[in-house]
């Protein structure tokens, strides 16, 4: 692994363990550290500025290309400049939410409803077990979080 990407910058998700990590660069959207960085959230500066000083975070845009197969993608939610990761890989497709989604019942809103009949597989992270499934929309146009047969 050559880099982390954080879905969301809070000291509390952090930990301040992030200096002690030593697997490449950390990923950063620019909008979110500034948001963060400009709330004097004394925690999270000096939980990255370790990390800032060693050159080992990149600072990107909302629609970074991360690598081939794995691009971020906009996900406003929490703070500005959050993002998902969206991962392709021949002819399959996952995303993985970050905090755009909290729960599976809000795949009902349109943003995120988009989705449904893809085959994208969508990974929650803060869904409750099984945390990785597809949306399908029912006879009755409602979409739905659907993970059996997925294990």
């Amino acid at each position: 692994m050559s880099s982390v990407n954080i879905l969301r910058s809070l000291a509390d998700v952090e930990g301040g363990r992030m200096a002690t990590w030593r697997i490449g660069t950390t990923i950063r959207t620019v909008l979110e550290w500034d948001h963060w960085a400009g709330e004097a959230d004394v925690d999270l500066r000096d939980t990255m500025q370790p990390l800032i000083d060693r050159g080992l975070v990149d600072f990107v845009a909302t629609d970074h290309h991360v690598c081939d197969g794995v691009r971020l993608e906009a996900a406003p939610g929490h703070a500005p400049g959050q993002v998902a990761v969206a991962v392709e890989s021949g002819t399959g497709s996952a995303v993985i939410t970050g905090d755009l989604v909290q729960h599976p019942v809000r795949f009902i809103e349109p943003d995120v409803a988009g989705l449904a009949g893809t085959g994208t597989l969508v990974t929650g992270t803060h869904f409750p077990a099984p945390t990785a499934g597809l949306l399908r929309r029912g006879g009755d146009g409602a979409v739905r979080f659907v993970a059996d047969g997925l294990r």
